[in-house]
């Protein structure tokens, strides 16, 4: 029976694999055509693409992705699971280890925290369930992008930057509630269960797991700044492509922040209608686009997992985004300011009640995910026969 489903599945392979090269082939030759017919646009954003990487991305990324590296392998990642695991437990259901990885990722942004969670993998603190979990929500922008890039920089709105940071994390939180109903509970979710498949690395002298952790970093930062020069090129193509079509604005913004985050949301914020330009917003956010998705899966080559529950939970992440964003707009109806004009002249939210909103909804998502849980085990629980 086993030699029979290998090779259903070898056959289900086969027949998927033409279908995979065809897109990549055609997605090349479409990339072919756009360099060839704009060498100039194309030069141009690869040259914004390098500036972007040299005064933004590598200054941001590189020390964190870094100190990161350091957590896991000097062990001081259990240190701060265990700060924050009396926080984190009761909502996901993570153990100490995850919990790190998710606080690195919640502070630093991506690819930080799928970075974190790799390593913990490789270094067999987590299991493959555990990792796949994980990466469904344990990758946010940054706020100092979302706050100060987006609200401030784009925007002219520092309020608005922060609701948008608060949507994006509460998105992710009830993404990560679901993910622990849908995902069964594995026994290496916890550091105490030592069932994970890969062993764990030898002990090490400092010196070489300093030197370990930097080049690492180095690779992983280099990954990074290829997929951010490709996207830059190729979302600058298509912009120029589509500039002659009457495609409305928010349709633009989508489609171009669907590849590349940062040209998606500052297209978004040139929007004429400035509601429009705020959900589109919300929505990459939520998102974060193709290019992040990529550095994601080179981060994560090595661990061999299914990347279509982190493809459909950042879908999810995005829908979430845009509708908490409205909710959050009706509810509190702030006092956003816009350079010189004022979106709405009624009492702004204080952040205390938006503080209160955050975690009344994650108490609710919380007792849903345990009362579920509860009638999946009470059906599972065969009736005693009585003798």
């Amino acid at each position: 029976m086993t030699l029979i489903r290998t090779q259903v599945q070898k056959k289900k392979k086969e027949k998927n694999t033409p279908r995979a090269e065809i897109a990549l082939s055609l997605t090349a030759l479409l990339s072919l055509f756009l360099l060839l017919r704009m060498p100039d646009v194309a030069i141009a954003a690869m040259r914004d693409g390098l500036l972007l990487c040299a005064r933004t991305v590598i200054p941001s990324l590189f020390p964190f992705m870094v100190i990161s590296e350091l957590l896991v392998k000097s062990g001081a990642s259990s240190y701060l699971g265990r700060l924050v695991y009396p926080l984190f437990r009761p909502i996901f259901g993570l153990g100490k280890e995850s919990c790190a990885a998710l606080a690195m990722g919640t502070l630093s942004g991506f690819p930080v925290g799928a970075g974190t969670a790799a390593t913990l993998y490789e270094e067999g603190k987590i299991s493959k369930s555990e990792l796949t979990r994980l990466l469904c929500f344990c990758n946010n922008p940054s706020s100092a992008f979302v706050i100060s890039a987006v609200g401030i920089s784009l925007f002219g709105c520092r309020t608005l930057g922060i609701l948008l940071y608060a949507v994006t994390l509460l998105s992710s939180a009830t993404v990560g509630v679901v993910c622990r109903v849908l995902f069964k509970a594995s026994k290496g979710s916890d550091p105490t269960n030592s069932n994970c498949n890969i062993p764990s690395t030898k002990k090490r002298q400092g010196a070489v797991i300093f030197t370990e952790c930097i080049a690492d970093s180095a690779r992983s930062m280099l990954s990074v700044c290829a997929f951010v020069s490709f996207f830059s090129v190729l979302t600058g193509c298509l912009g120029a492509a589509v500039s002659g079509a009457s495609l409305p604005d928010p349709l633009r913004a989508l489609m171009i922040g669907f590849f590349e985050l940062t040209g998606g949301v500052s297209f978004a914020a040139s929007c004429q209608s400035v509601r429009y330009g705020m959900d589109v917003c919300a929505f990459l956010l939520g998102w974060s686009g193709l290019s992040v998705h990529f550095q994601i899966m080179s981060i994560c080559k090595g661990c061999d997992i299914s990347f279509r529950p982190y493809f459909a939970a950042k879908a999810a992440t995005a829908v979430l985004c845009v509708l908490y964003f409205r909710a959050a707009l009706a509810l509190f109806q702030p006092k956003l300011v816009f350079a010189d004009s004022v979106f709405s002249e009624k009492t702004g939210a204080t952040p205390l009640s938006v503080f209160i909103l955050f975690c009344f909804l994650i108490s609710v998502l919380l007792f849903a995910s345990r009362a579920i849980k509860s009638k999946r085990s009470k059906k599972r629980q065969k009736p005693r026969r009585i003798v």
